[in-house]
């Protein structure tokens, strides 16, 4: 069995562009994109798409080799902490193939 780690990034629509070129910069080409997720993060106003909270947020999930989650972290944990006011956020667990 293969040990991967899965990779759900959180972040608000107007950044689509900037996460998906460092992700490419990264070497990481496949991934599942959710195009609408509304929601509140502890950093960000809520963006539920109505006219009292426009907006919504991206979901951006790929998996990735065990052994290459460590060379891939410095750059996440650079976009977090670059846009963290933004809603953005990434959650790292542990996926099986």
């Amino acid at each position: 069995m293969k040990k991967l780690k899965m990779v759900d990034i959180y972040f608000d629509a107007g950044f689509e562009d900037i996460i998906i070129e460092t992700l490419e910069k990264m070497g990481i080409n496949a991934y599942y994109k959710f195009p609408k997720v509304l929601g509140k993060t502890p950093q960000s106003e809520p963006k539920l798409d109505e006219h009292i909270w426009p907006g919504y947020f991206i979901l951006i999930r790929f998996k990735i080799d065990d052994t290459k989650i460590k060379d891939a972290l410095p750059a996440l944990k650079k976009m977090e902490e670059s846009y963290k006011d933004k809603g953005f956020e990434i959650y790292i667990t542990d996926a099986f193939v």
